[in-house]
């Protein structure tokens, strides 16, 4: 019952800030919007085979994301909140893991003058599916979690692309059943590369 009510309270928290942000911006003259997607090159965290006793560490494979993004300039200075669907997948030497979820991060970058910049913030993340092969997997823990984007942007005229890496922050495993059962970690460990264009 407890944990019923945090997930209620950071789906509140979660929906509000994003609404608040794209509201706040849109009362601003510098504020531009626009539109983002691109690939993955994503794992997850060790995966721990109780029957085998064996821990797993996972190959990278490739996602994809698909959103958009408003931008608030300051000078040299920006904050950039993004709003994204995210699908990616690990592969195991048992199965494949899936997942999909919602990604707001809120970027703080500095502009050097040229079409390069470099930002970084953390990004909030909501998890809406999980699955693990053909194995029974139990509900994630935390529906929400926290990450940490780095990277860095190159802009020309309307268009932009962007490299970074992501790091999921929170501590979040599930239990699976099947043919074996242990846990998997279901944290991000990821580079993100994204085209823009602003509307």
């Amino acid at each position: 019952m407890f944990n019923l009510k945090i997930d209620h309270v950071m789906r509140n928290l979660f929906l509000t800030t994003i609404v608040s942000l794209f509201v706040a911006f849109s009362a601003y003259s510098q504020t531009s919007f626009g539109l983002k997607g691109g690939v993955n090159y994503n794992s997850n965290g060790q995966l721990f085979d109780n029957v085998a006793a064996a821990t797993q560490d996972p190959s990278k494979t490739i996602g994809y994301h698909i959103g958009l993004y408003a931008k608030q300039d300051f000078n040299k200075w920006y904050i950039k909140p993004e709003l994204f669907y995210t699908r990616t997948s690990s592969n195991y030497e048992i199965a494949k893991f899936d997942m999909s979820k919602i990604d707001m991060p809120v970027l703080v970058g500095i502009n050097f003058g040229t079409p390069f910049s470099i930002f970084a913030g953390p990004s909030l993340q909501y998890i809406i599916d999980t699955s693990l092969g053909d194995f029974e997997l139990g509900d994630v823990p935390k529906d929400f979690t926290i990450g940490l984007n780095v990277g860095v942007g190159f802009q020309i005229s309307n268009f932009g692309v962007d490299l970074r890496y992501e790091r999921g922050l929170s501590t979040n495993e599930a239990d699976f059943t099947g043919i074996s059962e242990g846990r998997i970690d279901t944290r991000p460990d990821q580079i993100i590369i994204s085209l823009s264009v602003k509307l």
